[in-house]
């Protein structure tokens, strides 16, 4: 998939800025991933840990939960001398009160999730594995118990167990793998998916040095099944893709109004089982929320990677979101196979595509409204060896209300994704005018050039540039959840720029609507480290100001829990509370600096107060997650 298709699965682009990139839940990490396709077609990225990208944390924002009118955190701690690691609730705005706990002395996971039972707390999912068991030499299974915990509570509200395993065998040149694993992930608002996968594989290599790769992959059988569950746990619909020669790509569960979601499927017929040459039939599926099929539409045969991309917006009126099927380029192949097609929502048909293929990158994301009212979709084109990239506006008819070029291998960084799939929804607005905006990014040696595309003109509205930035995601300091989950629809929003010089961490604000610098943080990594994995949440209003704040995990690598977690206040940048997963060291401190921008930043901020608008507090943390689904824990 890529940045401008998945969830948005975070993809490597320059080997070193990373952004959200698109996504239905991929199923399979496949093909090398090459920079350019990672940006725009969201493929993930090697070792993609689970098919939602929901990734471990240490600590979550649960929203208002004892309702005092701020919100309030779920941190880990641990023990060292005792083993016994804890998951402490605790209450805003100074987090010395502990709303409940929950115990264990197994490795429990912890990952952020949306609100499932819809009381207004985030609801976690954790999953606690048991020790690894070898039964024969090369394999190793191990249990796993997954369960939704009440953010409110701490309570389970749904358990699954799951017995994963790896097995390996051969020697020499040739080697076979099987492997299956299963994930308890967030599908809409009260409704949870319970995916499970299973590959069969052999691999060859030492090929000669004349062909143009050095191993061949061949996969047996491949096999996906998701359950739809309910928010009591009770299974509604089961689809499974177990057909020999047909490989599951991608699911993506589609909301339908408050009810359960449809799902929708990608898989493709392979004429190949060498993956690396293999020649692609995709087909695209519909499932109803009980499992029954739909509609299914064959589509032309290709080379390249078919992407899903599963909510492009009504862009035909006709009360049905749409969706986009894109083929990536895999580099492999000899002739052109990277194109866009966009699909009725209702029944498959075409409603829009790219042309012919071609060499290079032609990808598409939802993009939001123009000023018209028309929804369009975001087209980005680069053919091979070309210095720039085109990005255009496009309604259902193929039209162009706009176009601009920008730097090539430029990544999109304001993309607006779904809290519970991470599906592209569209752009957040950087102008002000209440309409979707495009930022990019692009690399040039240190500094990271970015621009804010105006989507109204398609005319370049600011340019900054900034110096040893690795990732810069979209932040937006008023959210409520009805404007989140439109598409393209929320207030002026701003970029939030993480960074590592000189292995000192640093956060940078920047304002949305004319790129300046709203504050600064930086902090001191402890000696003997090299780096620091870093992981960035909106938490809503953790002080009572009506403004966003956040919530920042910081990771110097090195041995042991050694993370610290912050309370970041969204205004100044200031730490409102700090605190470490182990709990017999210190935290580390970070020290806020304002910039040019905060002024007038805060201005408009208490204007938009005097007016009525809505406050951080009265918001679900779903909503304010949805906002910035791309802040991952990534490497520095």
């Amino acid at each position: 998939m890529s940045a401008w298709t998945r969830p948005l699965v975070v993809a490597c682009i320059a080997a070193s800025v990373l952004v959200p990139s698109a996504s239905a839940w991929t199923l399979y990490p496949t093909q090398p991933s090459l920079p350019q396709v990672t940006a725009w077609a969201a493929i993930p990225p090697t070792g993609t840990a689970l098919p939602g990208d929901l990734l471990p944390a240490v600590a979550c924002p649960l929203n208002d939960v004892n309702a005092d009118g701020v919100g309030d955190l779920l941190v880990r701690v641990e023990n060292p001398s005792s083993g016994i690691a804890q998951l402490k609730a605790l209450a805003g705005p100074d987090f010395s009160t502990t709303l409940w706990q929950l115990a264990t002395k197994g490795q429990r996971e912890l990952h952020c999730a949306p609100d499932l039972n819809l009381d207004g707390a985030g609801d976690p999912v954790t999953a606690l594995a048991g020790a690894a068991a070898s039964m024969t030499p090369g394999s190793k299974s191990v249990d796993r118990a997954v369960q939704v915990l009440d953010g409110a509570t701490g309570q389970a509200l749904l358990r699954r167990q799951h017995q994963d395993n790896d097995t390996s065998a051969g020697g020499g040149s040739v080697a076979a793998q099987s492997s299956a694993a299963a994930h308890l992930l967030p599908a809409s608002a009260g409704a949870e998916a319970f995916v499970k996968t299973e590959v069969q594989q052999s691999a060859v290599w030492g090929l000669p040095s004349s062909l143009p790769v050095s191993s061949l992959t061949t996969t047996a059988r491949r096999v996906a099944e998701l359950q739809v569950l309910d928010v009591k746990g009770t299974v509604q619909g089961v689809i499974r893709i177990d057909t020999p020669g047909v490989d599951p790509l991608a699911m993506a569960p589609l909301p339908v109004g408050l009810g359960l979601p449809d799902v929708a499927v990608l898989t493709a017929k392979t004429a190949s089982p060498i993956e690396e040459a293999s020649q692609r039939v995709p087909t695209l599926s519909r499932f109803n929320p009980d499992g029954s099929l739909a509609w299914a539409v064959e589509l032309a045969g290709t080379s390249g990677l078919p992407i899903l991309v599963p909510r492009a917006g009504d862009l035909d009126l006709d009360g049905v979101e749409d969706l986009i099927v894109e083929t990536a380029q895999t580099g492999l192949q000899a002739s052109p196979a990277s194109q866009f097609l966009v699909l009725s929502g209702i029944d498959g048909t075409q409603l829009l595509s790219s042309g012919s293929p071609a060499n290079g990158l032609v990808a598409a994301l939802p993009l939001g409204s123009l000023p018209t009212g028309e929804p369009a979709i975001l087209s980005a084109k680069q053919v091979t060896g070309a210095a720039t990239l085109t990005l255009s506006a496009l309604t259902v008819t193929g039209s162009v209300a706009w176009s601009v070029d920008v730097e090539a291998g430029s990544v999109p960084i304001n993309a607006l994704t779904d809290s519970y799939t991470g599906d592209p929804l569209g752009f957040t607005d950087l102008t002000g005018d209440g309409l979707p905006d495009v930022g990019v990014a692009a690399r040039q040696g240190r500094d990271l050039i970015l621009h804010a595309v105006d989507g109204a003109t398609g005319k370049i509205a600011w340019t900054t540039s900034l110096v040893d930035v690795e990732r810069v995601v979209p932040l937006t300091a008023r959210d409520t959840l009805g404007q989140l989950t439109a598409v393209g629809v929320s207030p002026p929003g701003d970029l939030l720029a993480i960074g590592n010089a000189s292995q000192a961490p640093q956060l940078t604000l920047i304002q949305g609507t004319t790129g300046e610098v709203v504050w600064k943080l930086k902090g001191q990594l402890p000696a003997g480290t090299d780096g620091v994995d870093a992981l960035v949440q909106p938490a809503g209003d953790l002080n009572g100001d009506n403004v966003q704040d956040l919530l920042a995990t910081l990771d110097p690598r090195g041995a042991g829990p050694d993370e610290t977690v912050y309370a970041l206040s969204g205004s100044d940048g200031a730490t409102l509370w700090a605190g470490a997963t182990d709990t017999s060291k210190p935290a580390l401190p970070l020290a806020a600096e304002l910039g040019p921008a905060y002024e007038q930043r805060a201005k408009s901020l208490a204007t938009d107060q005097a007016k009525g608008a809505p406050t951080v507090q009265a918001l679900a943390v779903l909503g304010i997650l949805a906002a910035v689904a791309g802040l991952r824990r990534r490497r520095l």
